[in-house]
């Protein structure tokens, strides 16, 4: 039998984590025999000699980047994924032979490998039976960025020792581990909305989800909907690294060299002596002790947080060259409110609209049915804490955050994919939108869009339809006497609650010569379908002369990357 892995591949942190049946929770694993961290830096570098160091190891080696040229470092490569301006990736130094892509392929087989030699015996078959990954929300929902899916499911299809993979998203999985907590801390299934606010290094993720929990014993039944999702960072403004943790330490360690008289106000700091004081600096405010010391802060200054603000009292030091430069208290707020506060509060604000749209009773903390949840390392920042208690107004005995495991919030993510790839916590998934397709040469665009467009807003909240995530058929086919070569697709719907102008796509030249093959005199049904990870297929259908019946014709294409398939996106002017 194999293993069953949850993985979160975060931006600056990744952790793994497997269901343990005997003590009934999920549990952390590493590929370091000894090694306790809940999570390793995602950093690969090329040392000297040309070998690849991963995680703590490629963190370790940053500084001596520094003195020699020649170790290459790559970070952020996850979200990159997606990306294919060249200028960007070239930026962060990637390049044709070391993409993005292949970055992130060397460092999973890294750890997925080194997990399977810990965990099996060499007669277990060192095989990954289920994978769960997970990928930010924001990918499914834009045009650019939903490529990243499928590219991080071929990566991880690729590998020979993984048998099955599904890609699923971060707040998806943060809730099956928070729905999953709630059973077992009171025996009952969750039912009600829980508000996933994930604050990592490069992000900030806050999604409101629908949790609909049934069964009890080993097993929860849940249905997981994400309702509404906002944000800031990378791939949601412009793909700037930006307005999370990393935005966070680049302003603290700014300010505490203009403290220090090192720099003149307002000027940026480069080059390797920041970038190793900036390591330090996310070192010193990831220490257990660090935080702690904070948090004694916060509680002994307790409503009177303008003693806080003003306290001049070192939390730690960081080297700038040959220069120590302190981090107080004051320096900790006046980062927190140029870099952080009000971009926290202003995706607060976003997300409470749709909130209120959904009737939830963000205010009540005395029900069981509305749960907030800070995720992620930044997430687990004091005044982080501060600020999301402060808006919801949290009271001594709130119950908003009780009972869900919610001090988990390094490893929620993990956790939760770990449930949902051994099954202690099944996912019904209905998917998000109906997909369909039309031909300017035939049939009716508008009977035929009826079913295209709209996103599934119209659907019962408990009931199972006919789900779009199935490789063997759509639910909606363009039926055609002989070949089509353009068409329309759906984008679901916009910020305004409008269906988004469809696109007017042409088949590649590589693929309308694949089709070139059916007989012109043959009926042929197009369509799209959605798998379990959330990627995209184009089906083609023959009718089967002899039999009357359609089939396959061909396996279904996946459009991991638009342009691979399509000649053009043109948006097409209608009016609805």
């Amino acid at each position: 039998m194999g293993q069953k892995i949850g993985v979160d591949l975060g931006s600056t942190y990744s952790s793994f984590a497997v269901f343990d049946w005997e003590g009934g929770m999920p549990r952390t694993v590493t590929a370091v025999q000894g090694s306790t961290a809940a999570s390793e830096p995602s950093v690969a570098v090329i040392d000297m000699s040309g070998n690849w160091q991963y995680g703590t190891a490629a963190k370790n080696m940053v500084p001596l980047s520094s003195l020699y040229p020649r170790i290459q470092v790559f970070r952020a490569f996850k979200m990159l994924l997606p990306e294919n301006r060249k200028e960007i990736l070239q930026g962060g130094g990637y390049s044709r032979e070391h993409s993005p892509a292949d970055v992130t392929r060397r460092y999973l087989d890294h750890y997925l490998s080194g997990i399977l030699n810990r965990l099996d015996s060499p007669e277990d078959g060192r095989e990954i039976e289920q994978l769960v990954i997970c990928a930010p929300e924001i990918w499914g929902k834009d045009d650019r960025t939903q490529d990243g899916r499928a590219v991080l499911s071929d990566i991880c299809k690729g590998f020979d020792y993984v048998k099955s993979v599904t890609v699923v998203s971060e707040p998806a999985a943060a809730s099956a581990f928070f729905a999953f907590s709630f059973m077992k801390n009171t025996g009952k299934p969750f039912d009600g909305r829980i508000l996933i606010i994930d604050y990592g290094g490069g992000t900030l993720d806050i999604t409101l989800t629908q949790v609909h929990a049934e069964g009890g014993g080993k097993e929860s039944l849940a249905q997981i909907r994400v309702l509404d999702s906002t944000g800031a960072g990378e791939n949601q403004r412009d793909g700037k690294l930006g307005d999370a943790g990393i935005a966070y330490i680049h302003a603290l360690c700014r300010l505490a060299l203009e403290e220090g008289g090192v720099l003149e106000a307002g000027e940026s700091p480069a080059g390797k002596e920041f970038e190793l004081m900036f390591d330090f600096a996310e070192q010193g405010l990831k220490q257990p002790e660090n935080l702690a010391k904070i948090r004694r802060q916060l509680k002994k200054y307790g409503d009177d947080f303008s003693e806080f603000a003003a306290s001049s009292e070192t939390v730690f030091s960081v080297n700038y060259g040959m220069t120590t430069v302190p981090v107080t208290y004051t320096l900790l707020n006046r980062a927190y409110e140029e870099a952080i506060a009000p971009v926290l509060r202003e995706q607060l604000d976003l997300i409470r609209v749709s909130m209120d749209a959904h009737k939830v009773d963000y205010m009540d903390g005395d029900s069981d049915s509305f749960k907030i949840a800070l995720v992620g390392g930044f997430g687990n920042f004091a005044l982080v804490e501060r600020q999301v208690r402060e808006y919801f107004k949290f009271s001594a005995i709130d119950r908003r955050l009780k009972d869900i495991g919610a001090e988990m919030k390094e490893v929620a993510v993990s956790y939760g994919a770990s449930l949902i790839a051994d099954g202690a916590v099944k996912i019904r998934s209905t998917a998000d939108r109906s997909l369909g397709i039309y031909s300017h040469r035939e049939g009716s665009a508008e009977e035929i869009c009826r079913f295209a467009i709209l996103y599934r807003q119209d659907l019962e909240p408990y009931r199972i339809y006919p789900v779009l995530n199935e490789k063997g058929r759509p639910s909606v086919f363009l039926n055609s006497m002989g070949r089509i070569e353009e068409f329309g697709v759906s984008r679901g719907l916009d910020e305004d609650g409008r269906p988004r102008k469809p696109h007017h796509l042409v088949l590649k030249k590589s693929v309308r010569e694949r089709l070139s093959h059916l007989p012109v005199d043959t009926y042929v049904r197009y369509g799209f379908s959605i798998d379990p990870s959330g990627i995209y297929y184009f089906h083609v259908e023959a009718q089967n002369d002899d039999t009357g019946e359609f089939e396959p014709f061909g396996e279904p294409i996946p459009l991991d990357r638009y342009n691979r398939l399509f000649e053009n996106m043109i948006e097409l002017d209608w009016d609805y």
